[in-house]
């Protein structure tokens, strides 16, 4: 039967891709424009700190840089050489981003570790000012990509954001707080806090992109609902070779052989649109193949062999 004509458009955070391009492009502006100040203030007062947070800030647009490509990507059409289309470019930057995320908190436990050990001083009220600086423009970013839904590139990038404004405003509480107690371990402890719950959240990405490039079955879906759901079509006798998996986070692929009586090839047809429907009712399953088989009839019961004379009869 046949597989839909192209690829289906993967929706942005509101819907749209271009809403999801806008919005990466407008959070690669604001973060170069705040790396440029934490550079600027770094070297202003001498802070080793907002320097190697400035440059922990480029690498974060980088990533959003990835991001934003890869929803570009996603929007090209199927071509000879990519049949099913280009959406799978988001699986490889959320996982390459989501990766990278991981790489850096594990330095982030590191230096703490070390701040714990080691305790540097306060930091002044120009490293608070411009944390609480990092706080509105990170947390403004995140917040204009929290609805990337099922989608692991966009929730990728937000998971990016949301960890560094967490980072800022740990920077300003444990800080604050640093000058009023004098505990200099707050800091480092706070960053510890906010180093687990990036890493939570970069290791759920890393499975879901795992998983969709293994080819697994969809998260929160199970094959043997599917398989009921297709049975309970009016018409279908059977069920077998049932596959399901994803073309990236939001877009999901089914194929399988569906047992029929005997009938006129448009009747099949039908049916297997009535399959197609239930599928996507249920399930949001976009690309269904399905094969039709014609169910067989029993065998009958073999004639019995007389053996007259040597010679076989039947």
């Amino acid at each position: 039967m046949r597989r839909p004509d192209g690829p289906t458009e993967l929706p942005g955070p509101d819907g749209d891709p271009a809403g999801a391009i806008r919005r990466l492009r407008w959070a690669i502006l604001l973060n170069s424009l705040f790396v440029a100040l934490e550079l600027a203030a770094g070297f202003t007062v001498n802070s080793l700190a907002l320097i190697s947070d400035a440059w922990h800030n480029l690498t974060d647009v980088l990533g959003l840089g990835i991001a934003w490509f890869a929803v570009r990507q996603v929007r090209r059409p199927a071509d000879p050489v990519r049949t099913f289309g280009y959406h799978r470019a988001g699986i490889l930057a959320a996982l390459g981003n989501s990766l990278f995320l991981g790489v850096v908190t594990l330095s982030l436990f590191l230096e703490a570790v070390e701040r714990l050990r080691h305790p540097p001083p306060a930091g002044g009220g120009v490293i608070l000012a411009v944390a609480a600086i990092g706080v509105l423009i990170n947390g403004t970013v995140a917040f204009s990509l929290r609805h990337g839904g099922r989608d692991l590139n966009l929730r990728s990038a937000f998971l990016h954001m949301l960890g560094d404004a967490l980072v800022s405003f740990g920077v300003v509480v444990a800080g604050a707080g640093m000058l009023w107690t004098g505990w200099d371990w707050l800091d480092p402890v706070a960053s510890i806090l906010v180093g687990a719950f990036i890493l939570a959240g970069a290791w759920r990405i890393v499975r879901e992109a795992v998983n969709v490039l293994m080819e697994g079955t969809p998260r929160g879906l199970r094959v043997g609902e599917v398989s009921a759901a297709i049975a309970g079509v009016p018409g279908v006798q059977g069920v077998h070779h049932l596959h399901v998996w994803s073309l990236s986070g939001d877009l999901t692929a089914l194929s399988c052989h569906v047992v029929v009586e005997d009938q006129p090839l448009s009747s099949g047809g039908l049916l297997a649109e009535r399959i197609r429907k239930e599928l996507h009712d249920q399930f949001r399953i976009s690309h269904a193949t399905i094969q039709l088989e014609v169910a067989l009839p029993a065998p009958a019961d073999p004639l019995p062999i007389h053996h007259e004379g040597g010679a076989v009869r039947g």
